[in-house]
């Protein structure tokens, strides 16, 4: 990742949706004594999910009504004990960061709302110009012998829904699942 960032002149390159699964998967080794892999190895299968994430983006149009009145029900204090039985300690400092941050602050959700809706097809274009072909992505993973699932990992698939709503509360950062959450299609993307 270090010589993406020094290339590309930022930390976008190590700052994706990947590195955050990778993250929450270590938050639950940390907590719990689960496994853990390479953080390499779980950011390329984090890399694969997003990419399939990715994929059925393309067939979502934003939707205003459904967007706002996701926002609208979303229950924040639920949340919160979902993340503390997910990382158990760990998720102290996300919903401490949360505190300072607002993202789910109904007035900020409406305006990146707008800005998502206004840009959609500009979105697309960068998800196709930009991201790896799925399918060429697969099976370089098989032809490594790298794992393409949790499971693989250590991880009950079960999880995973939740382990993607957890990586947009990690870091101030807007990566995909803070995109999904926005469009109100965070728990039907799976």
């Amino acid at each position: 990742s270090g010589i993406a960032m020094n290339y590309a002149g930022l930390s976008r390159p190590a700052s994706g949706v990947e590195h955050y699964i990778s993250h929450v998967l270590d938050m639950r080794a940390v907590e719990f004594g689960t496994e853990a892999e390479l953080h390499g190895i779980q950011c390329a299968v984090g890399t694969f999910i997003a990419l399939k994430l990715y994929e059925k983006l393309k067939h979502i149009t934003p939707d205003r009504e459904k967007a706002l009145a996701y926002a609208e029900q979303f229950n924040y204090e639920v949340w919160s004990e979902a993340l503390r039985a997910l990382l158990g300690n760990g998720a102290n400092s996300m919903i401490a960061l949360e505190a300072k941050e607002r993202k789910y602050d109904l007035k900020s959700h409406k305006n990146r709302f707008e800005v998502i809706a206004q840009n959609w097809n500009a979105i697309l274009n960068i998800i196709d110009e930009e991201l790896p072909d799925l399918q060429a992505f697969e099976a370089l993973l098989k032809n490594l012998g790298a794992p393409t699932t949790l499971q693989e990992l250590g991880t009950e698939e079960t999880l995973l829904p939740t382990i993607f709503k957890a990586t947009k509360d990690i870091r101030d950062e807007y990566v995909l699942s803070r995109l999904c959450w926005d469009l109100g299609i965070i728990d039907e993307i799976f």
